[in-house]
């Protein structure tokens, strides 16, 4: 049998891997490390989706070229005016869809417009058609939720007879969908009704994802798939390199790893700075780093970032960073923060609990999972918890450095080798593994 890892979401990606992305090549490259060796392992060959068909593809289609962050997605003088008016008119679209139903239609239907031209212009492929065969496997990680995916399921399951392996990141989008435009709602609980019915297996991040899963299915009266739980690694890049000066702050600083947008809850930590600006160890806070890019429903936030002046150069943004230089990040922060209402899993909390870093983060859904407890896990939406915390550790080396020893002595990381091994097996059942 062969094993089909379908890899669209990485070959149609042109940014720094991150979030599902990252799982997605990670998970894909420690199945290729973990089948070396085993001359009697299933063979891996790799797929796209594109334009109602599936193509066979190289390894190498789903490695990301990375770009340089100084320069990456950034327009030329002359596109500098409609680039900003584009930047505009979206923001004030994305406002209007938090509030308008007709606007959130409009706005997903533009998106599954400019979907399905990109989908119509890759259609041209190079690549054969892929040769799937009954009793193969197909997993899935990607964000299918973006394709046309009961095209791509059927075709997978009654076109070819393959077995489909998917991967359930989380159901926030059905469990908590104040957190989504609302036209992604409906479409979401269809993503996963059809997701769940057509999958063989269905891989959960934690045993919250799970739980998850299983509590969706009994709400609808249906029967619960076959599940099973495969945290993820938290392997940091690794480089002898620091990051450029315009990346890393000199200064000292607090880290949050997460695209900023409502549910990742970076108000908590702005609302903590404004409070705090009158105390008198101000001065003595780190700067806060963001790593990620700008999603939906934060643009008062980012507004209220840039306009007070009393706390604005506490903030640095930085949207656009390599794996290396995401590494060093961690490695020379302070310590890292976590405030999301709600996750999946919580990979950042993992990868600096690795480095050794002590990490604040939210005690909602899976993170006290993902930290193993060992992480100060406070409410999300506890302001003035949130501000204690964060106070002590900045300025009490001795409690924060007590932390830093309990992390390393207790936290046991789980590498992305360690989650191919946990995977396999379910993969090939029956082929022969070693």
């Amino acid at each position: 049998m062969t094993i089909w890892l379908h890899v669209t979401s990485s070959y149609t990606w042109t940014r720094p891997a991150v979030g599902v992305i990252r799982v997605e090549q990670e998970l894909f490259a420690a199945l290729a490390r973990h089948r070396l060796g085993q001359p009697d392992a299933a063979e891996l060959r790799y797929c796209i989706f594109m334009g109602g068909e599936l193509f066979e593809v190289p390894a190498s289609a789903m490695t990301i070229t990375p770009q340089d962050p100084a320069t990456a997605r950034r327009p030329g003088l002359l596109l500098a005016l409609p680039w900003a008016a584009w930047l505009a008119v979206r923001g004030l679209w994305l406002r209007l869809a938090t509030v308008s139903p007709l606007a959130a239609r409009a706005f997903q239907k533009a998106k599954a417009l400019r979907n399905r031209w990109s989908e119509r212009r890759a259609g041209h492929q190079p690549w054969p058609r892929a040769a799937i065969q009954p009793g193969d496997a197909f997993l899935s990680v990607g964000h299918d939720w973006a394709l046309d995916f009961t095209t791509l399921f059927t075709k997978v399951t009654e076109g070819h007879g393959a077995r489909l392996i998917s991967f359930c990141h989380d159901l926030i989008p059905v469990r908590f969908p104040e957190y989504c435009l609302g036209a992604d709602q409906d479409k979401m609980v269809t993503y996963f009704d059809t997701l769940f019915a057509r999958s063989a297996l269905v891989l959960c991040n934690s045993a919250c994802t799970e739980r998850d899963v299983v509590q969706h299915h009994a709400s609808r009266g249906l029967p619960a798939p076959q599940t099973l739980v495969v945290p993820l690694g938290c392997d940091v890049p690794q480089s002898d390199v620091l990051p450029a000066p315009d990346v890393a702050p000199e200064e000292e600083f607090i880290l949050y790893v997460s695209t900023i947008e409502r549910r990742k809850n970076h108000q908590v930590l702005y609302d903590v700075y404004a409070e705090l600006s009158s105390h008198p160890d101000f001065a003595r806070l780190p700067t806060v780093c963001f790593v990620g890019m700008q999603g939906w429903r934060v643009e008062n936030l980012m507004e209220d970032i840039a306009l007070n002046r009393k706390v604005s150069h506490k903030f640095k943004i930085l949207p656009h960073v390599t794996d290396a230089q995401l590494g060093q990040l961690y490695r020379r922060a302070l310590f890292c923060v976590y405030p999301s209402y709600y996750e999946g899993w919580g990979l950042p909390v993992a990868e600096a609990l690795a480095l050794g870093k002590v990490v604040i983060a939210s005690d909602a859904g899976s993170l006290p999972e993902a930290s193993g407890g060992h992480a100060l896990h406070l409410g999300p939406y506890d302001t003035r918890a949130w501000r204690d915390a964060i106070l002590r550790m900045s300025t009490d080396a001795d409690w924060r450095e007590g932390w830093e020893r309990r992390v390393r002595a207790g936290f046991r990381p789980l590498t992305w080798d360690g989650a191919a091994a946990l995977l396999w097996p379910a993969m090939a059942p029956s082929v022969k593994n070693s």
